[in-house]
């Protein structure tokens, strides 16, 4: 998923920066921003499972029921059963709510952090 990537890649980003800044009003919104991205990332996928047993260790998330739900549909000759394609939408809507809320992060709360940086002229390459 795109935006699992682009949650790593700016929590990433975020603590390069972090490292740079002794700010604690900086610091204090990075981690509410990590914390916030984190949510998102748990939501979405199962971030703790490190292992074929992990699976039994710790409950799937949203992407493996999206999976679950397509191999249900896709199986056999015949069009997908009321269910599942009720079981698609209400997922497809839990989905778009996570994605909204990471496109809202990224407007408002990172353009902040961004801002911040550019206030506190944290370099950003070197030092």
């Amino acid at each position: 998923m795109n935006t699992l990537k682009g949650a790593k890649e700016i929590k990433s980003q975020i603590a390069v920066i972090q490292k740079k800044t002794k700010d604690s009003t900086f610091i204090a919104s990075a981690k509410a921003v990590n914390d916030m991205l984190t949510k998102i990332e748990e939501a979405l996928h199962q971030t703790k499972a490190k292992s074929g047993q992990d699976v039994l260790n710790f409950p799937i998330r949203l992407d493996d029921k999206i999976a679950g739900v397509f191999e249900s549909a896709a199986a056999g000759y015949v069009a997908p059963t009321k269910q599942v394609k009720e079981t698609y939408l209400e997922l497809k809507q839990q989905v778009d709510e996570q994605l909204k809320k990471f496109e809202t992060i990224k407007k408002e709360n990172v353009k902040a952090l961004n801002d911040k940086v550019h206030q506190l002229s944290i370099p950003i390459i070197g030092n």
